[in-house]
């Protein structure tokens, strides 16, 4: 088993609490930050932005 590169960027958020009721969630934590840091890397500069840039990634 391999160990965990601490310096990946999911690695960072490992250990952030998930305030969220768990059964009315529909996509992981980790997921929603993953998405909106990479929105942000590609200029989304609002949430409507980086939610079109969530939406776009769906198929």
């Amino acid at each position: 088993m391999s160990t965990p590169n601490p310096l990946a960027i999911a690695a960072q958020f490992d250990a952030l609490p998930d305030p969220r009721i768990s059964r009315k969630t529909e996509h992981k934590l980790l997921d929603i930050i993953m998405i909106a840091i990479s929105a942000v890397i590609c200029h989304a500069d609002d949430w409507v932005s980086i939610a079109e840039f969530g939406r776009a990634g769906q198929h």
